[in-house]
Order: structure tokens, then sequence, then C-alpha cells
């Protein structure tokens, strides 16, 4: 299982947790061997940082397997504030299908209608299970050194953001509860 964070991607062959999503949004993937991917950007994350995320997924994890599901989970209300194109989550879910070489749909839900922090779970299986939780205030979180987890960012300065591998600043923390998360229901979800 990985966690991912703020401004962090990632892929596991058995689960995912998009952790504390508030004004932010998570992106998650199965792909047709199994694997699954992810991502957790904020609504201030640009676009640049989207797209240079997006495409280390799918050009270092998807291996050879094309996307099967797609879910998009996050806040509609922060996200149409933005100040880019991507404020528009039609043009936002048109652009991760063709970063992610996906021609189904997406199940797009917005984490309002459950509370102001959400946990997004994403468990592999045929088909794959998506659950959502509010984020528990104090669970302990314990360090959990990966590979499979990447920080991407624009450093100060620099024009062009880049992917980095965790460190002591950024490290990939996995919470210790992994219970109470209960699966999104058809209405919860618009397809686009």
């Amino acid at each position: 299982m990985i966690s991912l964070d703020e401004d962090y991607i990632g892929t596991d062959a058995n689960a995912i947790i998009v952790r504390g999503l508030k004004v932010c949004g998570g992106v998650v993937c199965r792909l047709g061997n199994g694997q699954l991917l992810g991502a957790h950007y904020t609504s201030i994350t640009t676009t640049d940082e989207i797209v240079t995320g997006c495409s280390y997924l799918v050009n270092h994890w998807l291996g050879g397997s094309a996307v099967s599901h797609m879910w998009l989970v996050l806040n509609l209300a922060a996200w149409q504030s933005r100040g880019d194109k991507y404020a528009n989550t039609h043009t936002l879910v048109s652009e991760l299908k063709i970063l992610f070489r996906f021609a189904g749909n997406v199940m797009v839900a917005d984490k309002n209608i459950i509370g102001p922090s959400v946990d997004v779970r994403m468990d592999a299986g045929n088909p794959p299970v998506v659950a959502y939780r509010l984020t528990l205030p104090h669970d302990p979180l314990v360090n959990t050194p990966t590979n499979f987890v990447k920080y991407v960012k624009t450093a100060r300065g620099a024009k062009v953001p880049t992917v980095r591998d965790l460190d002591r600043a950024y490290t990939h923390q996995v919470p210790q509860t992994w219970a109470g998360f209960t699966p999104f229901a058809a209405h919860h979800y618009i397809r686009l």
C-alpha cells in the first residue's frame, strides 16, 4: 500500500490512499494488468506540474498495459476557482484522458458532499473498489520508504517542474488505520 500526500504520484499493486483531500484532487487508475496508479494535486498545483506528474506515471509505470478504469475525486468549488484552464472540469478530464491514453468514462466525484477533509482509497481487483472516509485527525503516520512514490514540483526560480525521489523533507507516510472506508455509490459520480 502507498499513501499520497499533496503533489505526490505513485503506483502499487494492492492499494493506494490519497490522503487529506481538502482543496485538492486525487486521480486513481487501474491498469489492465491490475497495477494501480495515483496522483494527489492541490487546487494551486500548476497545469505544468499536473502534466509532468501524469506523464511520469504513464512513461515510467504503465509498463505496456492500458488504463482500464479512472476516477477523479476533487473539491469542485476549489478547482473551479483556479486561474487556469483546469478550472473547467471538462477540460481537466479531457486532458487527463489524453495523458493516460484512456478512452472510457472517467468517474468524477465531488469530495465536498462527504466532508471538509477526505481520504480516498483504491483497492486492486476487477472491478477495483474506490472508497472514501473522513480524514482521521489523529491517525499515526509511519514513515515507509518506497521507490514507487515521487514528488512533483517546480523548484523556486525554475520554470519547469521535476519529478523527485522522496527525501528527508518529503517522506512517504502510511496511515496506521486502514479501515473505515465506504465504497462510492453510483449517485456520488458524474461520468465524463
